[in-house]
């Protein structure tokens, strides 16, 4: 029985620092290659390439679990890819902020927990999709990190 996926709840450790690069890598192997988040803009900023949500689509049912990582003082970053595939998601949050600062989340397309507050640490959270049955696995999940960011973390089919 797994605590996150059958009785939703959310879990914390802290990672020493000496046993960090072992969590991390860890979380590498049981993912697909590390991908850096995307920054979002600034109020006013124009975009020139679209968008700041991503608009490129990974399947978590085919192309596995998802690795990411990125590091932002001043700018709130984005997953670079949507997640498609699956009713639920199983996420590794990694707050690396060592400034006490938490790390705040916000995913979109949920029934709850749209946005979360995660303090220095491991944090692993499941995510249910809004809507029922088949249109839960096409509904778009993806995550937006607000600066402060220093965040290395997973997604996974739940």
């Amino acid at each position: 029985m797994s605590l996150v996926r059958d009785k939703d709840y959310t879990l914390h450790f802290d990672v020493p620092e000496e046993y960090q690069e072992l969590e991390d890598a860890r979380q590498a192997e049981n993912g697909t290659a590390v991908q850096a988040l995307v920054p979002g803009p600034e109020a006013g900023d124009i975009v020139p390439y679209g968008p700041t949500v991503p608009t490129v689509a990974h399947n978590i049912a085919t192309q596995g679990t998802y690795s990411f990582n990125g590091e932002a003082a001043y700018t709130d970053l984005y997953t670079n890819r949507y997640f498609i595939g699956s009713a639920w998601y199983i996420v590794t949050v990694n707050n690396h902020n060592h400034t006490n600062e938490l790390l705040t989340v916000t995913a979109y397309n949920v029934i709850s927990k749209g946005t979360m507050a995660y303090k220095e640490g491991t944090t692993i959270e499941k995510y249910t999709m809004s809507g029922t049955g088949a249109t839960a696995n096409t509904k778009h999940f993806y995550l937006k990190f607000h600066a402060p960011v220093n965040v290395t973390g997973t997604i996974a089919r739940g």
